[in-house]
């Protein structure tokens, strides 16, 4: 079946069951920074963005996301608001085994663009779920804090974007 899908802002039009995942179409049309973990949707490797929002790609069938945007890490990437996120991280020393990348940037992601300030319990109840213990929470808050500062550096226009 044809499903039109919106990823990273090129239409793609993917041929796959109606049922498939969306993780595994995104992983077998290339896009790698989507991996397939628990299958659950408890580890964070498989998240998108959909429609904005962070979601488990891998509890999501293609036929339902028919149309819709989808961002991975791959898009993701070139957005001031993830260089924001990676600075954060880098100052606060986390560095990221690779497997939950997505899980955590889109966590982030969602923090930073829900339009309150962080908080550490706000932060650990965002990321809680992940199974992922490449880093310690205390710097994962810490990572997000700082980004949230220079996100709204930017979005204020205080600072100039690089």
């Amino acid at each position: 079946m044809n499903i039109p899908v919106i990823v990273n802002n090129k239409e793609i039009t993917f041929n796959a069951k109606p049922d498939d995942s969306l993780a595994d179409v995104l992983r077998s049309y290339g896009f790698k920074s989507v991996k397939c973990g628990c299958k659950r949707g408890l580890c964070g490797s498989c998240t998108v963005l959909l429609e904005e929002k962070p979601v488990c790609a891998c509890r999501k069938p293609i036929a339902s996301v028919r149309g819709q945007h989808v961002t991975t890490l791959e898009g993701f990437m070139s957005t001031q608001i993830y260089a924001d996120i990676t600075k954060g991280f880098e100052q606060a020393g986390i560095h990221l085994c690779g497997f939950c990348n997505a899980g955590k940037y889109f966590a982030a992601y969602e923090i930073l663009n829900s339009g309150t300030r962080p908080t550490q319990e706000s932060i650990i109840e965002y990321t809680n779920s992940f199974t992922c213990e490449c880093t310690e929470n205390s710097k994962v808050i810490s990572g997000i804090l700082t980004a949230a500062t220079l996100y709204r550096k930017h979005s204020s226009g205080s600072e100039n974007a690089n």
